[in-house]
């Protein structure tokens, strides 16, 4: 079975893009964050949130639209691509 780790950038950039691929948005940032070579931490840091907020907001605790659309901009992704049903929200 194919990991994450074995796949190329572009192969797993094209995965996470797919809109069925069957990834939840938590690992779907996590991966757009791997390829900018952000960690979560990194992330959260250029949002100017925490950490567990991130977290938060990813797992559906705390589904902020706002914050979900700050997430995409900073992946440079529309927040569709993450979130689709922010498609039907627009």
């Amino acid at each position: 079975m194919e990991t994450v780790n074995d796949l190329t950038p572009d192969e797993m950039l094209k995965q996470v893009l797919s809109p069925d691929s069957g990834i939840d948005p938590h690992d779907k940032v996590k991966r757009l964050a791997a390829l900018l070579g952000w960690t979560m931490k990194d992330l959260a840091e250029r949002l100017g949130v925490h950490e567990g907020h991130l977290s938060q907001v990813l797992s559906g605790k705390r589904p902020y639209e706002g914050t979900r659309r700050r997430i995409a901009e900073a992946l440079n992704v529309a927040p569709e691509i993450i979130w689709p049903e922010l498609a039907d929200a627009a």
